[in-house]
């Protein structure tokens, strides 16, 4: 978040007070091609296939509920940490429904899904992958 500094214009500066807004960029920042191959690069198979569940809830609209998710229990260390990793990179956000919190794909999110599908295509066609 970035702070932004805005006076009361026409009023004597030493009784203006100073109104701080803060506007939120983050939903709608884009990672470069280069720092978004950076963070793909970072990911493992297991949270890839997180990553890819969770395109496929927010098709629906749903959202990714993880405890929802098979063996969640059992793995819940495992997938903590893909969720983790996933919403640290700005791949995913939880937004709190009453008691449950679905993760959604943001627009980074979007961007790593197009770059997934590409390197599966690449190898769908026996391309090899980087």
């Amino acid at each position: 978040m970035k702070a932004i500094n805005a006076k009361d214009e026409g009023q004597n500066p030493a009784s203006s007070h100073v109104q701080v807004v803060y506007k939120d960029f983050n939903a709608d920042l884009k990672y470069s091609p280069e720092v978004l191959q950076f963070f793909r690069k970072k990911l493992d198979e297991f949270t890839i296939n997180i990553f890819i569940q969770a395109v496929r809830e927010n098709k629906e609209h749903r959202g990714l509920v993880k405890t929802r998710l098979p063996n969640y229990h059992s793995m819940r260390k495992k997938y903590d940490a893909a969720f983790l990793i996933l919403e640290y990179q700005g791949f995913l956000e939880k937004k709190e429904d009453g008691t449950a919190t679905p993760y959604y794909v943001t627009i980074r999110g979007l961007q790593l899904g197009k770059l997934i599908q590409v390197e599966n295509k690449r190898k769908d066609e026996g391309g090899i992958n980087d």
